[in-house]
């Protein structure tokens, strides 16, 4: 197995003495790991508040810190907004784009995103950008939307800089739940991505692009989508605000890593 990605997402759930409180247990915990697998890529997309400070106190692990969020402005007068070349400075790389929380609580649309996507590119940020298809059980309606999705994200980009991004596929009805996609379902949808993605861009994007699974993993469901092939990662919401939890499944991954 090569490069696993794992995320972490606390939305706007834990204080930023809590957030603090998790990121202290967690360096102890990552210093104990004798035999670390940096092919084990983790990153937690903290809320806004912790962010700065779990940084700090987690920039000599193995563990990286991504904003819940950006603007596609650096620097100007948008109040409340989160300038991207701010969060480069302070040492933040990744970032979401495109939560289906944010289209539908916040009204954010498509040609936002897009703009977000390529002010992440330009602060040389990873912008993980989330494809969530929102059609119920209708497949061809699932899979067309998916695909229109990701033309309007990407409008104006080369292959060579959407290929920096990393893909989050989370079925929107599996959000905020506990029960994520089936094994076949998750194949199904991130081959489609993938296939049009080469149509698209070229195989040398739809194949190389790193793609995780995201919405409603939980303890049973993990293993079995560790399995799946055709993703480079897990993606985890509420879910990872269990320290217990979280550290068990970088355990897991770390031993299956190193099992090759």
């Amino acid at each position: 197995m090569k490069e696993y990605i794992f995320t972490g997402g606390w939305k706007m759930n834990l204080s930023p003495v809590e957030g603090i409180d998790f990121a202290r247990k967690l360096k102890i915990y990552m210093a104990s790991i004798p035999d670390f697998n940096e092919d084990l890529k983790i990153i937690i997309f903290t809320d806004i508040l912790s962010l700065y400070s779990v940084i700090k106190i987690l920039e000599n692990s193995p563990i990286k810190i991504g904003s819940p969020n950006l603007f596609w402005e650096n620097i100007g007068a948008y109040t409340g907004e989160v300038s991207p070349l701010f969060l480069n400075k302070i040492g933040c790389n990744h970032a979401l784009v495109g939560h289906p929380e944010r289209l539908t609580n916040l009204k954010e649309d498509s040609r936002m995103v897009n703009k977000k996507v390529k002010a992440a590119l330009r602060n040389d940020i990873t912008p993980f950008l989330i494809i969530s298809d929102r059609k119920g059980s209708d497949r061809e309606k699932n899979i067309l939307q998916v695909k229109n999705d990701i033309l309007n994200y990407t409008n104006g980009l080369k292959p060579e800089d959407i290929v920096k991004s990393v893909i989050i596929y989370e079925p929107r009805w599996a959000i905020n739940t506990t029960e994520a996609a089936s094994t076949d379902y998750i194949i199904e949808m991130v081959s489609e991505i993938r296939s049009f993605l080469n149509k698209e861009f070229g195989s040398e994007l739809g194949s190389n692009i790193r793609i995780t699974y995201g919405g409603g993993v939980n303890e049973n469901s993990f293993k079995n989508i560790l399995k799946v092939k055709v993703i480079n990662g897990i993606s985890l919401g509420r879910a990872s605000q269990d320290f217990d939890y979280f550290t068990s499944c970088i355990d897991i991954l770390n031993d299956k890593l190193n099992k090759g």
